[in-house]
């Protein structure tokens, strides 16, 4: 959570809401198997609107399973938060942009929904290990 509350995104209400559910929800044993078909669709939803605003009833709706249930598996299923989750996604968005145009790194930035610049290093940095300016050399 705290990591959550550092970063300030517009999706870190919904990743600390899911975080807070998780903890107060009883752990069940790890579930093995096949993963539920939510899953995939949830993955497919947050993939495809990686640059738009969802909050986490959206995402349970368009799934159609409850948001509890999104809350409380998706660390699970994802091996991350919501809000790391799609961080990740802005960052790999990020990165194609860095390979594939010739646009400045506010650009970028701007162009993946990141506040500002110093926003974008930071998530970049946190996510890769590098800075964006290193990772273009």
């Amino acid at each position: 959570m705290y990591k959550e509350l550092q970063v300030q995104d517009r999706i870190c209400n919904d990743s600390i809401e899911m975080l807070i559910l998780n903890l107060i929800q009883t752990k069940s044993p790890a579930l093995k198997g096949r993963l539920p078909r939510w899953t995939q669709l949830v993955q497919e939803l947050l993939y495809d609107n990686w640059n738009q605003e969802m909050s986490l009833y959206q995402i349970a709706s368009a799934a159609g399973i409850h948001p509890v249930t999104v809350s409380k598996y998706f660390a699970r299923y994802f091996g991350c938060s919501m809000g790391e989750y799609r961080r990740r996604l802005k960052i790999e968005r990020a990165l194609q942009l860095m390979r594939s145009s010739d646009k400045s790194l506010s650009e970028i930035a701007y162009t993946c929904a990141f506040f500002d610049q110093s926003h974008f290093i930071r998530a970049f940095r946190e996510a890769t290990g590098i800075s964006p300016k290193q990772f273009s050399k």
